[in-house]
């Protein structure tokens, strides 16, 4: 057991800064695609949300080393897709799953939720895995966040690994973050779908990682969970 756990919103309420993962919390695949490729009519986005969460430690947050094909498999596997829907139909749910941009993941309640939480954390960091860069203008694009004024939420910074040339589950992209803001890394609370790249890499660099899991199928006791960002906010 973690000692001294602590009511997860009292963390929220004693934090320098909030880090927040993209993919898996802002971000999600593209359902459509993914259904207008399988030709499944009874295929449901529930099922495919629930996908990114239940076949394994890395979550959304694949790594340098990590086995692209054997995420994309087990993640449709998981969504109940039959086996050889996936494989007939591999390259191109590949192409959707690893090479097209995500969509933004219940966009109104995230941004309503990282506002709600600017009023308690005054900086909220971006702080993502991508293979060739993009997450600033990604999130920009798609009116999710921004450096600054625009449509989406106003946040404090995009730290995106292929900029920065440190990748996630490296927990010097945590360091390097505290220190590029001038933060003690001890207060920084990070938040994250991947036990392996977002909550034990994040408690490695000294702060504090929180697993997002909004089907609760993580049963370790061992790390803080929230189903919500807004599992964050004191009431």
């Amino acid at each position: 057991m973690l000692k001294a756990m602590r009511n997860i919103k009292d963390l929220t309420s004693d934090a320098a800064a909030i880090f927040v993962d993209s993919g898996g919390i802002l971000l999600k695949p593209d359902n459509q695609l993914i259904k207008e490729i399988c030709k499944l009519p009874n295929l449901k986005d529930e099922d495919l949300d629930k996908a990114l969460y239940i076949h394994g430690k890395v979550g959304a947050g694949l790594g340098p080393g990590d086995d692209d094909d054997a995420f994309v498999f087990n993640f449709l596997i998981s969504a109940s897709i039959p086996e050889y829907i996936v494989k007939t139909n591999f390259s191109a749910l590949r192409e959707v799953l690893l090479f097209m941009p995500w969509v933004p993941r219940e966009l109104e309640n995230t941004k309503s939720a990282l506002n709600k939480l600017k009023k308690i954390v005054n900086k909220i960091i971006i702080v993502s895995n991508t293979e060739y860069g993009g997450a600033e203008e990604l999130l920009e694009k798609l009116k999710v966040c921004q450096i600054g004024d625009g449509d989406g939420v106003s946040v404090t910074g995009v730290i995106d690994s292929a900029v920065i040339g440190i990748h996630k589950p490296d927990p010097e992209i945590y360091k390097y973050t505290a220190n590029l803001f001038d933060l003690p890394i001890e207060k920084c609370i990070h938040i994250g779908d991947s036990v392996r790249n977002d909550v034990n890499s994040m408690k490695e660099a000294g702060g504090i990682g929180i697993h997002f899991c909004p089907y609760s199928v993580c049963q370790d006791a061992t790390h803080y969970h929230i189903k919500s960002i807004m599992d964050l906010i004191p009431s």
